[in-house]
């Protein structure tokens, strides 16, 4: 599905690499506005809902498979007829039906997995089973998640996220207006296991601190939270922004409060673009961040130790040459993660699958 949520955004800057955009790109995704644009090459749009009710979305989710497989054999004939070399890059490790098209049509199949499943028959179980007779290359953004699942017969290749490619490049950031303000900023969803009633439980023992909470979803969604919830009043919650990285650059602190073991960061996007803007962050103890996260960037710990966290707050709040050293850190370890290094990091690997696949120098996809 097409949204700003985290895989997405990286499957976009995926698709603007050199090799791809020198190449016929179609993108085959739901019409919700998202990260993936008709800028990036043509779209080919299927019907996926969303709905609620369990049952409609496990009917939702077949109807879209059926969908998306047609398409896919669709696009693969058309580019047979024309002579062309085709790849397909399935992203997520629900895009099963294109990966099982692909692999009909003799298409080099790439399976880019984001996510952690855990012990659910199906999401882990069976999309394991079908990458692993479907995929010819499986990309994976942690050694976490390598580690995490079994990919048979498939050549893996890690392939960590780099910073978005829309955001400014920011040579100097100005400490200013995060120490004037202090502001704490919570990026995420308002799912229960991204933390969002630990960070009311927080803000709750800060009156005095404003805390902001960028949140991907719908406004009628917070609209209604909000009227079921009791919200402290420095706590500011918005339905996404377009200005996301200023407020990157104005936080104080970034809170990501994904709980375990319900909900394990396969990489942390927003752990990484909070750190590349200063902010020191309060992270899970474990995920896919983890191997990239450090003691002198923040402080790891479960979400539901809401009194360390709250500890940790007031103790930057009140010694500021400590915050000003992991804010140092932050940025220190989020520059080796640029998006020029993955844009570099995703050309050389594109063209590697394709030279080996088809033994040429030449290739069109």
């Amino acid at each position: 599905m097409n949204d700003f949520s985290g895989s997405p955004r990286v499957l976009a800057d995926l698709c603007a690499i050199d090799t791809i955009q020198a190449s016929s790109l179609t993108i085959v995704t739901n019409s919700l506005d998202g990260f993936l644009r008709s800028n990036l090459g043509s779209m080919s749009f299927f019907w996926y809902p969303r709905v609620g009710q369990k049952g409609l979305k496990l009917l939702a989710f077949l109807a879209a498979q059926l969908q998306i497989f047609f398409i896919v054999l669709a696009q693969c004939v058309k580019s047979r007829c024309l002579g062309e070399r085709v790849v397909v890059i399935n992203n997520t490790i629900l895009s099963l039906s294109s990966m099982i098209a692909g692999r009909l049509m003799g298409a080099l199949t790439v399976s880019y997995v984001h996510e952690l499943s855990r012990n659910k028959f199906f999401t882990k179980n069976i999309t394991q089973l079908v990458i692993s007779h479907a995929a010819d290359e499986v990309l994976v953004v942690s050694k976490m998640l390598l580690d995490h699942y079994n990919f048979r017969r498939c050549n893996i290749t890690i392939l960590p996220n780099g910073l978005r490619s829309d955001f400014k490049a920011v040579s100097c950031i100005n400490d200013s207006k995060k120490l004037k303000y202090k502001n704490i900023l919570f990026v995420g969803s308002l799912k229960k296991y991204k933390g969002i009633f630990q960070l009311i439980k927080i803000a709750e023992c800060l009156p005095e601190t404003s805390f902001q909470a960028i949140l991907n979803c719908e406004p009628t969604e917070l609209c209604r939270f909000k009227s079921d919830t009791a919200v402290p009043k420095n706590l500011t919650m918005l339905s996404r922004v377009d200005n996301l990285q200023d407020c990157y650059l104005k936080a104080f602190i970034l809170l990501n409060l994904s709980v375990s073991p319900d909900c394990i960061e396969s990489f942390g996007l927003t752990i990484l673009e909070g750190m590349s803007a200063g902010c020191p962050c309060v992270v899970p103890p474990e995920g896919g961040h983890m191997e990239y996260f450090d003691p002198g960037t923040g402080l790891a710990v479960d979400s539901r130790d809401t009194k360390t966290i709250v500890n940790f707050i007031h103790k930057l709040q009140t010694d500021l040459p400590l915050w000003r050293d992991y804010s140092r850190q932050a940025r220190s370890v989020a520059s080796r993660f640029s998006s020029e290094s993955y844009r570099h990091r995703a050309n050389s690997l594109i063209l590697r699958m394709v030279e080996t696949r088809w033994d040429t120098k030449k290739h069109d996809i």
